[in-house]
């Protein structure tokens, strides 16, 4: 969010701690212990996309994907929610 919509650190953690469903998403608590499902990085992440409705610009929806391993989050701004658009957060995310 820093990046894309060149606002300040904090202005993005406000934005995200205001969105009800970055809530649900909580990255998981660090044990040091191998992950109990026996998961290893990078085999399974969660991505969601909540919309946020910026004074002006097109980039309304925000692609999240995180790491269920590493707790590793990573943040994409579209101007949709198509599966053109959720591949486009996915090679940005992942190249």
């Amino acid at each position: 969010l820093v990046r894309m919509f060149r606002i300040s650190r904090s202005q993005a953690k406000t934005i995200i701690n205001a969105c009800p469903d970055c809530q649900l998403v909580q990255p998981p608590v660090s044990t040091g212990a191998v992950s109990p499902r026996d998961l290893q990085s990078l085999q399974l992440w969660q991505t969601d996309i909540t919309k946020y409705y910026p004074s002006s610009g097109k980039f309304k929806n925000i692609h999240v994907s995180v790491g269920t391993f590493s707790g590793a989050v990573f943040a994409s701004a579209h101007t949709g929610e198509t599966a053109n658009h959720v591949c486009q957060h996915f090679l940005q995310a992942f190249a």
